[in-house]
């Protein structure tokens, strides 16, 4: 089916106004002729309320042909409907001249209700229509005023005192009259459809951005459907390799321990050491399996589907504390510090605790013996803050905008620590981001680092940084 154009479809909207504005001004007229009756002015009231009658039925028939199927059917052709506007905007001036005859002539104010409907053509129609408009209501007022000048047609005063013919002493006035209104009709013309053309033209600037908007949001939505969809397809193969990964390699693991359990006594310390270093090589294997596991769930967008009420306080002390041997057994001095009363926060108990776990992970692997570190546990911005410090061996600044990079060691960290995959900052910026929360690193070489974590009291939008 043919969709309507913006201009038809407006069109059509005005026109049932105009019905509307129509019902209002007979209204009007009826009370302006009760109110001149009482004035005692000499006018011609059953004229007047005959025209008011006509103008009634005339637009209880174009009220109802707007209504009907015919009018609202975008295949009625266009023309059909501007015929409709043409002939009952020349049918109003009609009537108008008409009722300015019988309710005084070029004494009547009103006259520039002329101008009223000049306005309404200029909007609804071309700005030749308008034209065409202004001229004719100019001629029923010219005819109206020099016949009634002439004494052709009878002059009906608006005043008690001055008679029915219209007697003044300048002709100039009388002739100056409809000479102002016609002027006044075609000013009004002009400076209405120029401003009409140029909100038509805006409207049409404003309606192609807004399609080629449209256009680039599809394409958007389109293209991100795409990455969704290529990313979910990535992780399902993350997933897939890191599975079929970690059994093998376990397994391997397991024969290595079995055989150095059982060839132990009897092998040489050569053969021993072999055996220790690929239980120590296939250990790290292994620990880069669970890495990406862990770094597919942190990816994952249906992490949010598990978020519970966690205890937050209890979780760092919990973490904290499966953590503390590793530091002892480095010399490491290990404090906590977490302060009481900690709101409960919205989110992921098993991603939040391994997002800890790797933040104290690497504290504890890149501090030197001797060395300390700080764990703690506040209330901050609305929410949770946790913070872990350590006198490490830091980060140097040229490499700050790479540690959250996937795989990324710096020289210095594989130099000071063989173990490591390169994804433990990676994995607790995706978690932190999942739950709506911020991170921030603080770091100095040879003096040591500190990474902050807050996470709000319920999780945000995904991605906030």
């Amino acid at each position: 089916m043919r969709q309507a154009t913006a201009f038809e479809a407006e069109l059509r909207e005005r026109i049932q106004w105009l019905c509307r504005l129509r019902w209002m001004a007979i209204g009007s007229v009826a009370i302006a002729a009760a109110i001149a009756a009482r004035l005692h002015l000499h006018l011609h009231y059953p004229a007047i309320y005959g025209i008011a009658g006509v103008l009634a039925a005339y637009n209880g028939v174009c009220h109802a042909y707007v209504r009907g199927a015919s009018f609202r059917d975008v295949r009625t052709p266009q023309r059909v409907v501007v015929i409709s506007v043409n002939a009952q905007i020349a049918a109003d001036l009609l009537m108008l001249a008409l009722l300015l005859h019988f309710a005084g002539g070029v004494e009547n104010p009103l006259a520039f209700f002329f101008v009223f409907h000049m306005i309404i053509a200029s909007i609804l129609l071309s700005r030749c229509s308008a034209y065409v408009h202004a001229a004719f209501a100019s001629a029923l007022w010219w005819g109206v005023v020099l016949l009634e000048h002439a004494g052709v047609l009878r002059h009906y005063s608006l005043w008690p005192m001055a008679g029915d013919s219209l007697r003044l002493e300048s002709t100039g006035f009388v002739l100056a009259v409809p000479a102002v209104l016609t002027v006044t009709l075609f000013a009004a013309v002009y400076l209405t459809s120029t401003i009409v053309q140029r909100l038509r033209q805006r409207e049409g600037d404003v309606g192609k951005l807004v399609g080629d908007l449209r256009g680039r949001t599809t394409e958007l939505e389109r293209a991100t459907a795409m990455l969704n969809d290529a990313r979910r397809r990535e992780l399902q193969h993350l997933r897939k390799v890191a599975h079929e990964l970690n059994a093998p390699l376990a397994a391997t693991k397991s024969l290595i321990g079995s055989m150095r359990a059982v060839f132990g006594p009897a092998a040489s310390k050569k053969q021993v050491k072999m055996m220790q270093r690929a239980e120590a090589r296939l250990e790290g294997l292994i620990g880069l399996v669970r890495s990406l596991l862990t770094l597919a769930h942190s990816r994952d967008a249906e992490i949010q589907r598990e978020l519970q009420e966690v205890d937050i306080g209890e979780l760092v002390a919990a973490t904290a504390g499966l953590m503390r041997a590793r530091a002892e057994t480095k010399g490491i001095a290990y404090d906590v510090s977490i302060s009481a009363d900690l709101p409960r926060i919205i989110g992921d108990a098993e991603s939040l605790e391994q997002m800890i776990t790797n933040i104290i992970s690497n504290a504890v692997r890149y501090t030197p013996r001797q060395g300390r570190v700080l764990i703690g546990a506040e209330t901050a911005d609305g929410g949770v803050r946790i913070a872990v410090s350590d006198t490490g061996i830091g980060i140097a600044p040229e490499e700050m905008a790479k540690v959250f990079s996937e795989f990324y060691r710096s020289p210095r960290a594989r130099a000071f620590a063989d173990t490591g995959s390169g994804l433990g900052l990676t994995i607790v910026r995706n978690i932190v981001q999942s739950h709506g929360g911020t991170i921030d690193i603080d770091s100095r070489l040879d003096k040591g680092t500190t990474v902050s974590v807050t996470l709000p009291t319920a999780p945000g939008p995904p991605g906030a940084r």
